[in-house]
């Protein structure tokens, strides 16, 4: 199981819609293709969603192994390097246009 910590209704909104996109994937039996690799719903890890106060909170709530993942802005993530040991798993580009 994974577990996304979030601070706000908005997030939590967002992992809520994502445990169910990807619960009704599995049970339709849907596959994603991601580069040479075939992949099923099935494979992915469950998704529980943690509540915290605020990021510092979620990062020392993965710290202390009760969530897994954050999304963070790119303050923060040297901020989770520094202090709790995090990596990125992710990241995003935005391109003008």
């Amino acid at each position: 199981m994974a577990r996304w910590c979030v601070v706000n209704d908005a997030e939590m909104a967002k992992c809520r819609a994502l445990v169910t996109a990807i619960r009704i994937h599995g049970e339709q039996d849907r596959e994603t293709q991601i580069g040479a690799y075939t992949y099923t719903y099935e494979m992915m890890p469950k998704l529980k969603c943690v509540r915290g106060t605020d990021q510092y909170n979620c990062m020392d709530l993965i710290y202390n192994n009760e969530a897994d993942m954050i999304e963070l802005g790119t303050g923060l993530s040297y901020t989770a390097g520094e202090y709790y040991n995090m990596i990125p798993l992710v990241a995003e580009k935005y391109v003008a246009g």
